[in-house]
């Protein structure tokens, strides 16, 4: 019987796993007329949070690699989500914001996480310290036992 509450357990877990998932590759219009993917608006959510930020301080916030970022911000560029500038007595270095299009986008974006997102900030509101406590334990041992070869 507690084999079948652990297995239960685990489903439950990759279950959620799945619905997480499958909120980060369905792209979506978040007001600008766009099917973007998160990669995207993740991109267009650190320029908005910080205007004039540079293609490092992107990759840094992100934590992936420049050429990924460029990337992104190419086909952000192309939809006109976003626009880049040079500073004025550093002409190399390349500074991104936000069109008035991108706003919209920024804005569509924080209005659907706290949309999709607002019943699990309940439940964790509802949750005791220790319960609180126990969750981040767990999972902190989940990714420390389980034991990945060749990924």
């Amino acid at each position: 019987m507690e084999n079948e509450n652990v297995n239960n357990i685990i489903k439950l877990y990759f279950h959620s796993f799945d619905v997480f998932r499958k909120l980060e590759v369905t792209p979506r219009d978040f007001g600008s007329g766009d099917l973007l993917y998160q990669s995207e608006v993740h991109t267009l959510e650190v320029i908005g949070y910080n205007p004039g930020i540079n293609l490092t301080g992107i990759a840094i916030k992100m934590d992936i690699s420049k050429s990924a970022i460029s990337k992104f911000a190419k086909k952000l560029i192309d939809k006109k989500l976003i626009h880049k500038s040079s500073e004025q007595n550093n002409k190399k270095e390349v500074l991104f914001f936000l069109t008035p299009k991108g706003n919209t986008v920024f804005e569509g974006h924080q209005t659907f996480e706290k949309n999709t997102f607002s019943g699990v900030y309940n439940l964790f509101d509802e949750l005791t310290e220790t319960e609180k406590a126990f969750l981040k334990k767990f999972f902190m041992e989940l990714i420390n036992r389980i034991n990945i070869h060749d990924c």
